[in-house]
């Protein structure tokens, strides 16, 4: 399956929102354990490491993880997590209803054995506490590419918060992290800068979309340009041969 569009999130895959059957129950910090292995027959291997399918943790703060649930949100504590993380965007979102005012969207669920695709959709998300005022969407989609191999896709299709009133809360991030190495987006900027995701082009050169290629458990990104932005940008070359205009 050939990865298309932008940061936009993908729909018309079901459910009572378009984004998958399968809702995450509504939480702080908590975690759903899916199994996804009829997709990844042959399991996935990350960050050095081979991991079984059937066992794949949603985590409400934004985040997958494959050894046990990640509950935690990003504090100075935390800055390389101590287990492999797939983090569209690691922050402390809470979807718990408030019963007044604006609510929290939910976390969705979509297992497509047919086009060999996970997606998990955080759609309009609130911040811890019970807060719905700004809410995020964001989207993450898992390809198979068989043997293990895979190919991860952020979509940011709204980012109006990041960071939350829990202790010690430094702001949210964004990328991969595994075997005591981390691949963040906008590494060096202030948390806040997150916000333009849905208009910094990504590693594709696409306004929104980034794409990661996983391939024999080592991070890669796709042949593709990427454009830079008004402010400083941290640019990361590939194996190839890059090229700076």
């Amino acid at each position: 399956m050939v990865i298309s569009g932008d940061g936009t999130a993908q729909r018309d895959l079901g459910g009572a929102r378009g984004f998958g059957e399968t809702q995450v129950g509504r939480n702080d910090d908590g975690s759903l354990q899916a199994d996804v292995s009829n997709v990844f027959e042959n399991g996935l291997h990350f960050m050095g490491a081979h991991f079984n399918a059937n066992a794949l943790h949603l985590n409400t703060n934004g985040t997958v993880s494959f050894s046990s649930a990640y509950g935690e949100y990003p504090t100075d504590l935390n800055t390389l997590p101590d287990q492999p993380l797939i983090a569209p965007f690691w922050g402390d979102v809470d979807t718990r209803l408030d019963g007044e005012g604006a609510e929290s969207g939910a976390i969705w669920l979509d297992v497509d054995p047919v086009a060999d695709i996970v997606t998990i959709t955080w759609d309009q998300v609130g911040v811890y506490r019970r807060n719905a005022e700004m809410t995020n969407t964001v989207q993450l989609q898992l390809f198979d590419r068989g043997g293990g191999d895979f190919d991860i896709v952020f979509r940011y299709e709204q980012i109006d918060w990041t960071q939350g009133t829990g202790e010690g809360d430094t702001g949210a991030r964004a990328g991969l992290a595994g075997n005591g190495t981390v691949h963040w987006i906008l590494p060096d900027e202030d948390p806040a800068a997150l916000t333009q995701l849905p208009s910094l082009p990504g590693n594709t050169g696409i306004e929104g979309l980034w794409v990661y290629q996983i391939r024999n458990g080592q991070v890669s990104v796709p042949d593709g340009g990427s454009t830079g932005t008004d402010g400083a940008d941290n640019l990361q070359g590939t194996s190839g041969n890059d090229l700076l205009d």
